[in-house]
């Protein structure tokens, strides 16, 4: 079960069930839709719901392929499907983010290298009528130049991806070790047309940048160093701004709500927009209120998760974690769960409630 969308009086969503492949069972996502009472159920051959524009469900089939199911009628259709993007996008793709007209992914694919991940990355585009575009490609052996390193450890891809108005700023990095750490990478900017490509930055050990824009000057935050947390910034539009908090050197950007440690507290974040105002939804004063210690010893942990704001309510479930030595590994530690509460924050009396726990 996934997230719910509510798009012209139906809920959209996926749930997960068992398909017989040979002599066993296999979990099988499905999207579905319904009315708002539960009835009236319609199945579809997508099996994730990834986005919602408008009245275009956005979503992802078996195989690697995209569809979109249309909110006024009801009806599928697949803009690349599973075996259109293994031959034309290649071996692997990554759905990163949606307008009213068009899908963006990346794809990587083959470049003839002997390294140990001969592979380029393609950020594209497909509008609902199924056309693709390359829009920006970044080669393995830029990637290299860039890091200053000739081993690549895994493919490349797009940790962040955003949209502004007709441009796209995205990173491009990798990951290495059996832990999956990123490596580091470069930030581009490219026209939703695919051109004036502009390496903004050569490097940043952060996956995460953030784009500040009052209307007159346009910043692009960044953190530059393994060893600062400084943030450094790049001027698009009008002239330097000081003074924006920007909480976290590898969290800088909250498209939606943020659980975040703050001087051994705990706290939730949200930059709703690009005004450089963070807005804290819940004060380490609240979580200590409520008994949230996202650590508490070597044995004991708490995890806050489901962070949702909606209509002046903040929504958060807080789980309790106990340390297992069966789950962990080397020096990842492993938990298992315990309690689960589910609480309501009411944003302008500040009264938290907790709505259920299991």
């Amino acid at each position: 079960m996934g997230a719910f969308y509510i798009v012209n009086g139906r809920i959209y969503s996926q749930k997960v069930t068992e398909a017989d492949d040979g002599d066993q069972k296999v979990a099988q996502g499905i999207v579905y839709s319904c009315a708002l009472d539960g009835s009236d159920v319609e199945e579809y051959d997508a099996c994730t719901v990834l986005d919602v524009r408008g009245d275009r469900i956005v979503c992802a089939t078996d195989g690697n392929g995209i569809a979109w199911i249309d909110g006024r009628d009801g009806q599928e259709h697949i803009l690349i499907p599973e075996n259109k993007m293994q031959e034309r996008v290649g071996y692997l793709k990554e759905y990163l983010d949606a307008t009213e007209e068009e899908v963006f992914f990346s794809q990587i694919t083959e470049n003839g290298s002997e390294s140990y991940a001969p592979y380029d990355l393609t950020l594209c585009s497909v509008d609902y009528q199924g056309k693709v575009k390359e829009l920006a490609t970044v080669t393995e052996q830029e990637y290299v130049d860039c890091l200053r390193d000739d081993y690549l450890d895994s493919a490349l891809y797009i940790p962040c991806f955003q949209i502004r108005e007709d441009e796209l700023y995205f990173s491009v990095g990798a990951t290495n070790g059996n832990a999956a750490m990123y490596s580091g990478g470069m930030i581009y900017r490219v026209k939703k047309d695919g051109s004036g490509l502009v390496r903004l930055v050569d490097f940043s050990p952060a996956k995460r940048f953030y784009l500040y824009d009052d209307g007159g000057n346009s910043v692009l935050y960044y953190r530059d160093s393994w060893t600062s947390d400084d943030m450094q910034q790049i001027v698009l539009q009008g002239k330097a701004v000081d003074g924006i908090i920007l909480r976290d050197a590898d969290q800088t950007f909250y498209d939606k709500p943020w659980g975040y440690r703050c001087n051994g507290a705990d706290e939730i974040l949200f930059y709703p927009d690009t005004s450089g105002v963070c807005y804290v939804l819940l004060t380490s004063e609240e979580s200590e209120g409520l008994g949230i210690r996202t650590y508490v010893d070597g044995d004991k942990m708490q995890q806050i998760e489901d962070i949702e704001y909606l209509d002046g309510r903040l929504f958060f479930t807080v789980t309790d974690l106990a340390y297992s030595e069966e789950y962990s590994q080397g020096w990842r530690d492993g938990y298992e769960r315990g309690r689960s509460v589910c609480y309501c924050k009411d944003m302008e009396s500040g009264e938290i409630r907790v709505l259920y726990e299991y």
